[in-house]
This record gives structure tokens, C-alpha cells and sequence, in this order.
């Protein structure tokens, strides 16, 4: 039986681990040796990890000054975790390679965890990614523009590329591994697993020959969760999945109370009075989070800040959305979902529209509802019992014999 490490290092909420348990707890189940590298503990449950090893993903924590803003490409987001400084680098990578040894990993497992792969690169791990597109750029150099709406000189893509791939080589070398050409080499490895479908996919389009993996579907969970029913209340059926940090959380839940809907809500971190302020027998809302497979068949709407396996769930019950994106990879996805006409996008740059005539709009909106009804049965084969097994029998195939 192999050693195999699933590690998560960057961005935020539960997407990674959605992404990488299912086919943990099979392959544990199956009686390999699995460890979780995750940067978030806190929101996982003993039943989540039982039969597999738990630890602490090294993460970095400095605020890197004096790079430019926003950032544009891959390149210029780890440019903020530690890729700017080869030096500061070493260190984090020697944390991930002390732990793939004291494992003794066979394979990592990698959701958006860049530092884990040249971890396991300069050790001369195998490796596979396990994820939404966002977290593997493209074939090219350098890794392109992620905010296409931006004219930005080529230039600028091209030192970025060329400073983190020139960092990351100088760590390798101190492992007497060959340096990198360029950024997106990193995502060489044995196997990428595109968890996503191509109109969700955040570098559009993906070119089939600069990519080495397929498309899966995305990975969400429908069972995880409390079961919950909607209030008995006669409006129209809305689902909310929203954070504290989302600029106009508060005026969402307050126009929805207006329109007298029925309200599920999940926002994690909200101060108790907001809460009992906001809270009728009409809007629920939710301390932990809900089954979404127990109330999406009856819902009308959702609203959510455009997590990636969410927004999947929810189109593929055929519901639209409304998306309040607050980092770029959701505001991609939101992006996305408003170009095949199954949802729209609030610009967190722009002024805050009228929720009120916003929210009314989308609930009497046909063509809205019937694209995200086209979206739904155009991946109605879609199997996640499938999509299971194909995961796990393409890390199984990169496994040592």
C-alpha cells in the first residue's frame, strides 16, 4: 500500500476540502496510508479525516509589499506567498518536503498547493493536481492575463513569469533538481484532473494541447450538511450562501425580507444581534451549513459569492444565481455563469445596484431560469459516483507498483 499526501495551501472556505476528501476516504478505505495537509483545520469534523493522518499545512503569513496591484496572472498571486524571495521561499518548501519524508509519501495530491508541488518536485515525488482550472494555468508562457478586461503590457506577465519560475529554480537547485523554464512547467506532473466543466473553467478558453488532463466535472457535495426545510412561507424559495466580508451581504438579506421570499441562509461569522435583527419566520438563518441536495429541487434562486463546487451544485439543479464575487477566482467563475446566461455577476468595483428591482428582476426572469435549465441538461449524464471513480483510478495509476 502507497503513502499518499493530499495537500491544500492556498485560498480560503471549504471548496479544497470538498475537492480532495471523497477520494481520500476511498483511497484510505482502501487501505493506503493517507495524509491531509490542509490549511484550514478548524471547520473539519472527526468523521472527516477518521482512518487518515491530519496535520497542518505550512502556509505563508507575511503582507508582501511593493508589488504591483491588482495582481494579473498565477505568477503575481504566489508572488504574494512567498514566490518573490527565493530565499524566504526555501523555508516553506523545506517545510512541505519535511513532511512528504516524514510520511514517507508515494504521492501528493494537490489542490491549489503550488509549494507542495515543488516540494515534491525537488524530493522527485510524483504528483497530480486535483481541482477547479484556476489552480493550473495554462501550458504557456508566461501563464496569461486572468483579468482579460485589463490591457496590461505583455511585459509586465512576462517578468512576473520570469521572476517566480527564476525563484523557484533557485530552491530546486539547492536540491540538484533542473530549473524551470517557466511558471507553468510547475504543473508538469504525472496527471492534472480538471475538476470542472468548460463553460466554469477560469482560463477560457483552455486550448486542448496546452492542457495534459481532461475534464471531470466539478466536485461538489449534495449530502453534506444539515438536513433542513424551507420556512412555510408563500414567496418565492431563495437560497443564500454568503460571507461576512461580502460588500453587500446586509442589503441582500434586507431586500429579500421586502419581497416577502422564502429564505435559507448560511453566513458563517455574522454577529449575533445582525443575526436576531435579521432572522423571521420567514428567513432562516442556518448556524452551520445546509444539505443542499435536500432543498435545491425546490428552489427558485440562490445567491452566493460564486464558490466554485456551489455554483456547480446549483446549476446543475437548474437554478440561476445571482453572484457577489469578492476575490478573482469567484469573480472568474461569476464571470462565467453570466456569459451562459444562468446567472449575473455584481461588480464588487461598481456601486451597489438596487437589490430590491435586482432580486424581483431574476425571480420573474424566464430566460434566466431556462439557461440554467439548458446548463443542467446538458450535463444530466454527469455521475459523481463516475466521477469518483475515475479520480481515484487515475491516482492509483501514478502509484508506485
Amino acid at each position: 500500500m502507497a503513502s499518499i499526501v493530499f495537500a491544500w495551501e492556498l485560498g480560503t472556505a471549504s471548496g479544497h476540502v470538498n475537492a480532495l476528501l471523497p477520494a481520500a476516504r476511498v483511497l484510505a478505505g482502501q487501505g493506503h496510508a493517507v495524509t491531509l495537509v490542509f490549511r484550514e483545520l478548524h471547520a473539519l469534523r472527526p468523521e472527516d479525516y477518521a482512518g487518515m493522518r491530519l496535520l497542518q499545512a505550512p502556509v505563508w503569513l507575511p503582507q508582501v509589499q511593493g508589488l504591483p496591484e491588482p495582481p494579473l496572472s498565477y505568477a503575481e498571486i504566489v508572488m504574494r506567498f512567498g514566490y518573490h524571495d527565493a530565499g524566504m521561499l526555501q523555508g516553506l518548501v523545506a517545510g512541505w518536503a519535511g513532511m512528504l519524508e516524514l510520511v514517507q509519501a508515494d504521492l501528493v495530491v494537490a489542490s491549489h498547493a503550488p509549494t507542495a508541488l515543488l516540494a515534491a518536485r525537488a524530493l522527485g515525488v510524483s504528483a497530480v493536481t486535483l481541482g477547479s482550472g484556476f489552480y493550473v494555468p495554462p501550458r504557456v508562457n508566461p501563464v496569461p492575463n486572468m483579468r482579460p478586461w485589463m490591457q496590461v503590457p505583455r511585459q509586465r506577465l512576462v517578468s512576473s513569469d520570469r521572476a517566480v519560475a527564476q525563484a523557484a529554480s533557485r530552491v530546486l537547485a539547492r536540491h540538484g533538481v533542473p530549473a524551470l523554464g517557466c511558471l507553468a512547467e510547475l504543473f508538469d506532473v504525472r496527471a492534472n484532473l480538471f475538476c470542472t466543466f468548460p463553460e466554469l473553467d477560469h482560463y477560457q478558453p483552455r486550448l486542448p494541447e496546452l492542457q495534459r488532463g481532461r475534464y471531470l466535472g466539478t466536485l461538489f457535495e449534495l449530502q453534506r450538511g444539515e438536513a433542513v426545510a424551507w420556512p412555510d412561507a408563500p414567496g418565492k424559495k431563495v437560497l443564500v450562501y454568503l460571507r461576512p466580508e461580502v460588500r453587500d451581504w446586509e442589503a441582500v438579506m434586507r431586500a429579500l425580507a421586502n419581497l416577502g421570499c422564502a429564505v435559507l441562509a448560511y453566513v458563517p461569522g455574522i454577529p449575533e444581534r445582525l443575526r436576531v435583527a435579521l432572522e423571521t419566520p420567514a428567513c432562516r438563518i442556518l448556524p452551520k451549513p445546509l444539505r443542499l441536495g435536500a432543498v435545491l429541487p425546490e428552489c427558485d434562486l440562490a445567491v452566493s459569492y460564486a464558490g466554485h463546487g456551489y455554483v456547480s451544485a446549483v446549476l446543475m439543479a437548474g437554478v440561476p444565481l445571482l453572484l457577489l464575487p469578492v476575490h478573482l477566482e469567484q469573480f472568474l467563475t461569476a464571470r462565467n455563469v453570466q456569459a451562459i446566461g444562468a446567472g449575473r455577476l455584481v461588480n464588487p468595483e461598481q456601486a451597489a445596484p438596487d437589490y430590491g428591482a435586482l432580486l424581483s428582476a431574476m425571480l420573474a426572469d424566464a430566460e434566466l431560469k431556462q439557461a440554467a435549465r439548458d446548463f443542467a441538461a446538458q450535463y444530466a449524464q454527469f455521475d459523481q459516483s463516475g466521477q469518483l471513480d475515475i479520480i481515484v483510478d487515475a491516482i492509483k495509476q501514478v502509484l508506485p507498483p
